[in-house]
């Protein structure tokens, strides 16, 4: 059996494989593992408890058998049951019997705790470390099937299951940390992958406008030097003419400015071109 605790790394093969060889083991027709949750509820799904025999009756009886069977892992049975052991384990070989000479309340309790027409019936706490995490539950229709000493065998095997089940508790938490880990990291990763898309187009922009602005300062430079060359060269071209009539004027006056004046003139020529 030790070699089915440490060859699984989830439950619901553990408890499947741990059950079958139970079955095997205890000639029982029934045997179910449950193993509780963080609630101290009895998990849901295949997971959570795995039976091993079919019929109306296996699954009419799997309600009620879930919801009383938590108490009975609190031992609350203890005080009224006198098939109780000292490890808190329930062992009963003609159980139609045992539930008619209980009260009434006790025989509501225990009756819905197990399988319809079960005679034969164990249930066994599964602890770990002083702590109970689940119950291990054999039924048989036929009487005398589990004696005293099945129940005491049950009892050391659901040491060896209970620290199965606690180390697959375990390695299923690690695994659930890993995947909301990694979900983590991967929208991590998307949300900054947006974020640098987002910044790369921004600075795309930027650059663009920078280029627009650019293109727009140089075309308007161009605009009001080409504007200042024009206004310029009119203003320009009008002094010409006005220097070459004076140049006229003063030869014509053998004016001894003629000189300076013609000399302005030609000056003002050349800049003009």
């Amino acid at each position: 059996l030790s070699r089915i605790g440490n060859r699984h790394m989830t439950m619901e093969p553990l408890l499947a494989e741990y059950a079958a060889e139970i079955r095997n083991y205890s000639c029982c027709s029934k045997v179910r593992i449950h193993v509780l949750d963080d609630l101290c509820g009895v998990c849901d799904g295949g997971a959570a408890a795995h039976g091993h025999g079919s019929g109306p009756e296996d699954r009419d009886g799997t309600e009620g058998m879930n919801r009383i069977c938590v108490r009975s892992m609190g031992r609350l049975f203890t005080a009224d049951l006198p098939a109780v052991t000292d490890h808190g384990s329930i062992g009963i070989e003609r159980f139609s019997e045992f539930l008619a000479a209980l009260p009434e309340k006790s025989q509501r309790r225990l009756g819905q705790c197990v399988w319809p027409d079960s005679e034969s019936v164990a249930l066994v706490p599964i602890e770990y470390a002083n702590e109970v995490i689940g119950l291990l539950h054999v039924a048989d229709p036929r009487l005398d099937v589990i004696s005293p000493q099945m129940v005491e065998s049950l009892e050391r095997l659901s040491w060896e299951l209970g620290a199965a089940i606690h180390r697959v508790l375990i390695e299923e938490a690690l695994h659930e940390a890993r995947g909301d880990l990694e979900e983590r990291v991967r929208e991590r990763t998307e949300e900054l992958s947006r974020s640098n898309e987002a910044l790369q187009t921004e600075i795309a922009e930027r650059g663009r406008l920078e280029r627009e602005l650019l293109e727009a300062t140089t075309r308007e430079q161009q605009r009001i030097g080409q504007e200042l060359h024009d206004g310029l060269g009119q203003e320009l071209t009008g002094i010409s003419y006005l220097a070459q009539n004076l140049v006229v004027k003063l030869k014509q006056q053998c004016s001894p400015e003629f000189a300076a004046a013609e000399e302005l003139a030609g000056g003002i020529r050349t800049v003009v071109g």
